[in-house]
């Protein structure tokens, strides 16, 4: 059994070569101001300097990507490690931005593909990356941020995606997050899992526990969207299932990669990444 630190390097080794296949010659980046062997999965940056203009060049001068003015206007947009190849949100918007419209309507080739793993939504569908709801806690926005969402009539689906994380996320047990635990997270969870879960619960099962809160009605999906050959996630995705899900109705789809790519439309070329999910490839 491979271990994380396994797992993630032959990821980075599999997409540092992939962009460097047919001889292409493209230079380490650069990670806390050093710029070392182990760093052929960060895109070099325009001289050295991490802003989103340079992040956005990278990323076009080296994958073929242009990121388009919609994605841009979100206030997070193309986070500080997109230039990464290994980034959960360059892989998110590498996926579904060639399945939209200019519109950012679903393509046949999205409904088709969702449809084949259980998501049904309409041409009239509204998707949106980065997308924040309306909740909101001690008088601002509650904070959780989702890589892709889907709005169709009266159904919502959100998306989680994960790569190479250690993890979903935890949190640090300061008074801010306790005390957002005690005003917000403790009834929004019981009310949705029917039981009750402690501070130390929440924290540990930080980005889990905020996702699923929005099952709140029949009408809301969570969908987590994570590689299965990722050890760490795999496993806590797992335990979070069966020790806080089992008793409960909510609509949560967990999905892979691996299953995605398998049913990825014939017409629509693959994201780079899907180099590491396709049936030949093995840690």
């Amino acid at each position: 059994m491979y271990g994380y630190k396994e797992y993630r390097n032959n990821i980075i080794a599999t997409l540092s070569n992939e962009i460097r296949k047919n001889g292409k010659e493209i230079a380490n980046g650069v990670w806390r101001g050093e710029q070392q062997d182990s760093f052929r999965h960060i895109l070099p940056l325009p001289n050295g300097e991490n802003t989103k203009r340079n992040r956005i060049a990278a990323i076009k001068e080296y994958l073929g990507i242009k990121i388009d003015e919609k994605f841009l206007s979100k206030p997070r947009a193309l986070h500080q490690f997109a230039h990464h190849l290994n980034s959960s949100q360059l892989l998110c918007y590498m996926t579904f931005r060639p399945l939209l419209t200019d519109e950012y309507r679903p393509t046949e080739e999205l409904i088709n593909l969702l449809n084949s793993v259980g998501i049904y939504i309409s041409e009239n569908a509204k998707c949106e990356f980065e997308y924040n709801d309306n909740l909101t806690w001690d008088n601002k926005p509650e904070g959780t941020s989702f890589d892709f969402h889907i709005y169709d009539s009266n159904k919502q689906y959100f998306f989680e995606i994960k790569f190479t994380e250690d993890g979903f996320g935890d949190a640090k047990k300061d008074d801010s997050h306790i005390k957002k635990f005690d005003d917000l997270y403790r009834d929004k969870i019981k009310d949705v899992l029917n039981q009750e879960v402690t501070v130390d619960e929440c924290l540990k099962y930080y980005q889990l526990f905020r996702n699923i809160i929005r099952c709140d009605s029949d009408s809301n999906t969570i969908v987590l969207i994570t590689d299965e050959e990722n050890p760490v996630t795999s496993e806590e995705l797992s335990y979070f299932e069966k020790n806080y899900l089992n008793n409960t109705n909510i609509n949560i789809i967990p999905l892979t990669w691996q299953v995605l790519c398998k049913k990825w439309p014939k017409n629509i070329q693959k994201p780079f990444q899907f180099i590491c999910f396709e049936s030949e490839f093995s840690i």
